[in-house]
């Protein structure tokens, strides 16, 4: 009878833990499944993971955080105007996207309610900020913040990092020049040197200054016999 109700009672243990584990798996997918229906805009991947997001409302942008798990992927993302959009003197703007610090271009096609911008990302991409004029009803007015100006800003950027990009080159090839030249002088001191000592040149040197030295003393002769003459 003991033995019974012994087993008895871990039979039951072990279905209250069954249980227990499925109210655990029914609650986490409950969870994942209010997440998934929480995301305020429609997301579409190929070859993209996009694990969570974030709404930054005081620079009225969007913050994804992916995994690209090919060489390249694909994001579509469709924003509804209420919730998120980029108006610039109530005409549409750009919006302004950044990946891991980069500025990223991209696609963008948009009706009267909704807009909807397709990014082509690299495999090390890890982080996109979309930026916008307004977001969850707050303006760029309200936050000081003009999406226009901003991208005005990184276009500057760019072109300063470009010209800093071009001036290292022009400096580099300029020492690589420099190099080349300083090599050819070397070169000729190096060939120089080896013929001033050759026996050759020695003597073709010795000779030409016996003959100027010759040569100096000759004139000196004539004008001396020339002034001496000069008496008589």
């Amino acid at each position: 009878m003991t033995l019974f109700l012994i087993t008895s009672f871990s039979e039951c243990e072990i279905t209250m833990k069954a249980i227990l584990f499925m109210f655990v798996a029914i609650a986490a997918t409950t969870i994942l499944l209010d997440v998934y229906a929480s995301v305020p805009f429609e997301i579409s991947e190929t070859g993209v993971n996009v694990e969570s997001y974030q709404l930054d409302t005081e620079m009225n942008s969007i913050i994804l955080e992916l995994e690209v798990i090919d060489s390249e992927g694909i994001l579509e993302i469709t924003f509804e105007r209420e919730f998120f959009d980029a108006i610039y003197q109530d005409q549409d703007d750009k919006f302004l996207i950044i990946a891991d610090g980069d500025l990223l271009a991209y696609k963008e096609t948009k009706t009267t309610q909704s807009r909807t911008i397709i990014l082509n990302l690299i495999s090390d991409v890890d982080e996109v900020e979309i930026f916008g004029s307004h977001l969850m009803g707050k303006t760029v007015d309200q936050n000081d913040i003009n999406i226009s100006e901003i991208q005005e800003q990184n276009v500057q950027l760019s072109d300063e990092k470009e010209l800093l990009t071009k001036q290292v080159s022009v400096l580099s090839t300029e020492l690589e020049d420099m190099k080349v030249q300083e090599n050819l002088l070397q070169e000729e001191n190096e060939k120089l040197g080896k013929k001033i000592f050759e026996p050759d040149n020695l003597i073709k040197e010795t000779e030409v200054q016996a003959n100027n030295f010759g040569s100096g003393v000759m004139k000196k002769i004539n004008s001396f016999t020339t002034w001496i003459n000069s008496f008589f």
